[in-house]
């Protein structure tokens, strides 16, 4: 709607996981070196902890196109709200294995075995599988968690490559923790951090520029109203953004100042009825 008014390619402060508006601040970029790390040499497992709106599930988007072809099929979970055997079912069905080979009341080692015959035809095939799974912070029963440290075993023992990266709130670090199967399989484990002050300004104008604005429509205390009510979260910052340029297009303002963004920022909080 706004976006001939600025001038804009496309609009830039959508939350769709778009990679080409991915801002490389020093902590993404970071989390993002580890996380390739951890699948490109093999490394088994790793565990993103981050507050809400901080960006773990558009990094792992990232992440995924900047990857080459041999590390796929990449399978995406929501925290499963199922037991474990039911977990190793749902991957098994995601990975391609033959489910109808197991009765659904099935112990897990023997889907674990059909997993191992289909990661075994995905590495004859040069593939090595991704398995991320998301909010898994919600996750309550540690018989999932144990039921992935059980097909990671497997993974190794038998010399396959598969890579599992488990994102959440910070309390997924503990809940890892308390299932020692687990835990003794994470080697890495990565705190996403808000931007901070100035990289909150730098990721403004970066996606800016990606949707084709060279010069800036934010002036300087509009830019710090957004490090100070964003507190450095990525979708916060986008949400801010994108009602305020919504709010400059309907008024026809030429320019966007602080008054602006405090105001997108209060009708992000609050509802008023007449």
């Amino acid at each position: 709607m706004y976006g001939d008014y600025w001038n804009l390619s496309c609009l830039p402060f959508e939350n769709n996981g778009d990679p080409q508006f991915f801002f490389r601040a020093p902590s993404h970029e970071s989390a993002l070196l580890k996380l390739q790390y951890v699948i490109e040499q093999g490394k088994g497992a790793a565990v993103l902890v981050g507050g809400h709106g901080l960006g773990k599930t558009y990094l792992t988007q990232v992440l995924e196109c900047e990857l080459s072809e041999q590390f796929s099929p990449v399978v995406r979970l929501m925290f499963p709200r199922l037991d474990g055997a039911q977990t190793l079912r749902l991957i098994a069905r995601r990975l391609g294995a033959p489910l109808k080979e197991i009765p659904i009341e099935s112990h897990p080692e023997e889907v674990i075995a059909l997993l191992e015959d289909r990661l075994s035809e995905l590495a004859e095939a040069g593939k090595c599988p991704v398995l991320i799974v998301d909010d898994a912070h919600l996750i309550q029963s540690p018989e999932v968690l144990q039921s992935l440290a059980l097909l990671l075993s497997a993974s190794q023992v038998v010399g396959l490559s598969l890579s599992l990266i488990l994102l959440g709130q910070p309390e997924l670090l503990p809940q890892v923790e308390r299932v020692p199967a687990l835990d003794d399989r994470v080697p890495v484990r990565i705190a996403l951090q808000p931007l901070k002050d100035q990289e909150t300004q730098q990721y403004i104008q970066h996606r800016l520029q990606v949707a084709g604005l060279q010069e800036s429509i934010f002036d300087e205390h509009a830019l710090h109203s957004f490090a100070k009510l964003a507190k450095g979260a990525p979708r916060r910052i986008n949400q801010l953004c994108d009602l305020a340029l919504l709010v400059g297009y309907a008024d026809r303002l030429p320019i966007l100042t602080e008054v602006e963004i405090e105001a997108a920022a209060l009708e992000l909080t609050c509802v008023s009825i007449d």
